[in-house]
């Protein structure tokens, strides 16, 4: 066991079992809205499965759990779910468990986990993978971008609130979007919330406080009525919601240097803007900034590269 599973494994032990988690919550609106009901559902990274009773009795969901932490898949188990032991920064876990599994699922649910794991792009592979055609993934996760994240890394010489937490990958909707995009997910939505409790206790009391907790609510509650204030949601919103529909296969993996546009080939530049126009609505594009600006300059790239190779 290496060191990372030896700290997953005593975290495991150690956290109690809360049904009131605010992205379960959350979860369940965005699910709700969609009308989401019986389908078979994977609730990957699975904790201690309050999330998997959630969506078994109120979803009518067949689920299933997976963690890469023994006592939560016996947990599992022992509530009666199918479960079974993954870890999704192996390559021979992942591939063992996606053969197993392949398109059996109609939603895959990731709920504060993604920021623990080293192999995003196996993570988002995997996920396509048992994911029937037209399914969702939901995952949700720290927002990096929150205002109060900011502060706090300028205060600490560039380091990461939730670095602490032992989070390996940090992440906004951006960042979300591009994976998701390249990895063959459409019909991207960003229900990302504000949940004040979350960093109003501890060691950003003192940097938040209450005038500035009620000033990000209000910001945060303008951003949601308003159109063309969605610049302003990624810094007042501290956990992001994102969910996307399987729609399209996988023609290439996200390098690392992704936004190195200017090195990529021009057939994969040429496939990500041909992503990005399925989405063909430039309304929902605009609902996060940094979406929109990605599929100009990808645009402009594309154009460029034509006029030098000609």
């Amino acid at each position: 066991m290496d060191a990372k599973q030896e700290y997953d494994r005593r975290i495991a032990e150690l956290r109690p079992v809360n049904f009131s988690k605010p992205w379960f919550q959350a979860a369940c609106e965005v699910l709700d809205e969609m009308s989401w009901r019986g389908g078979r559902a994977l609730n990957l990274c699975c904790g201690n499965n309050e999330l998997s009773t959630i969506l078994r009795d109120h979803f009518q969901a067949t689920v299933t759990a997976a963690d890469v932490v023994p006592r939560s898949v016996e947990h599992a188990a022992s509530c009666g779910f199918d479960a079974f032991l993954v870890d999704l920064d192996k390559p021979d876990s992942r591939a063992q468990a996606m053969e197993k599994h392949r398109e059996q699922f109609d939603l895959v649910v990731c709920t504060d986990a993604i920021e623990h794991i080293f192999d995003t792009n196996g993570f988002f592979f995997f996920c396509h993978s048992v994911l029937k055609k037209g399914g969702y993934l939901l995952i949700t996760t720290p927002n990096i971008s929150f205002i109060g994240n900011r502060i706090y890394s300028e205060l600490r010489g560039g380091v990461p609130l939730s670095a602490n937490n032992h989070h390996i990958t940090f992440w906004n909707y951006k960042s979300l979007f591009i994976y998701m995009l390249s990895y063959g997910f459409t019909d991207i939505h960003d229900e990302s919330r504000y949940y004040p409790e979350r960093y109003t206790t501890g060691r950003l009391r003192y940097l938040i406080g209450q005038r500035l907790r009620k000033m990000l609510e209000k910001a945060y509650d303008f951003s949601g009525r308003y159109q063309g204030t969605s610049w302003l949601k990624s810094f007042v919103t501290n956990e992001l919601l994102v969910i996307a529909k399987k729609t399209e296969e996988i023609t290439f993996s996200l390098p690392l240097t992704f936004l190195d546009l200017d090195s990529m080939p021009k057939e994969k530049l040429g496939e990500l803007l041909k992503r990005c126009a399925i989405m063909n609505d430039k309304r929902a594009l605009k609902q996060h900034p940094g979406a929109y600006e990605l599929f100009l300059k990808l645009g402009k790239q594309l154009k460029s590269g034509k006029d030098n190779r000609d």
